[in-house]
């Protein structure tokens, strides 16, 4: 396992409520960014798909239904990008 991917992990594991359920997420990726939003649900942006090519793809994952959304996605792909929640 990455670096960058323990640290994501770590990051869910910690924002999620003790016993809450786990869901896969609808778009796999590498490289892109986790942003825990003020409800507490994360923004997934870019990264990179498993033939190594950018993706422009937005996921939000909702702590309340344990699913994944997608979202409209990125007008350019992105991979190795940072991301700031302001």
């Amino acid at each position: 396992m990455n670096f960058r991917k323990a640290i994501l992990l770590s990051l869910l594991a910690a924002a999620l409520p003790a016993g809450a359920a786990r869901a896969t997420a609808l778009q796999p990726r590498l490289d892109g960014t986790a942003t825990l939003l003020p409800d507490r649900n994360i923004l997934f942006t870019g990264g990179v798909d498993n033939t190594g090519a950018p993706t422009n793809i937005v996921q939000v994952y909702d702590m309340k239904t344990a699913s994944y959304v997608d979202w409209t996605g990125l007008s350019v792909a992105r991979s190795s990008h940072t991301a700031t929640l302001m």
